[in-house]
């Protein structure tokens, strides 16, 4: 499939946030497709397509090795052009237009303005260096 929408989500919780996320982005466009990504069997309509993925290989009691179940789950898009949403996100409005800049760039991510931590690499203060939001 050329583009569609990607949701990463373990546990009830953040599975509950995916839906209330999905339902905004279809009032707003109810042609787009979405993707789900779980550690548990859903069955919601609002999702066209679910994909099961193992969680036994990631500790997710460390936020930081929790994340690769982010990355493996990016690895599972079915989709040429990947709109990949954080769970808590809800749409006002359309951003469709996002999967033109994929005709021109690889990877689009969003600036964390709210890390304003230094990044240090070497005992050096990495200059130009802006966090990114992960979803």
């Amino acid at each position: 499939m050329d583009k569609g929408y990607l949701y990463i989500a373990t546990g009830s919780k953040f599975i509950e946030e995916a839906l209330t996320s999905i339902r905004s982005l279809k009032k707003i466009d109810s042609s787009v497709h979405a993707t789900l990504v779980t550690d548990k069997e859903v069955n919601h309509a609002e999702f066209d397509n679910v994909i099961i993925q193992n969680i036994d290989k990631v500790n997710t009691t460390n936020w930081k090795e929790g994340i690769m179940f982010k990355v493996m789950g990016l690895l599972k898009s079915p989709y040429n052009k990947t709109f990949f949403i954080d769970t808590d996100t809800y749409f006002a409005d359309d951003c469709s237009e996002l999967f033109d800049l994929l005709n021109h760039f690889d990877l689009l991510m969003a600036h964390a303005p709210a890390d304003t931590a230094q990044v240090v690499i070497d005992e050096k203060k990495v200059a130009g260096y802006y966090s990114y939001n992960t979803g």
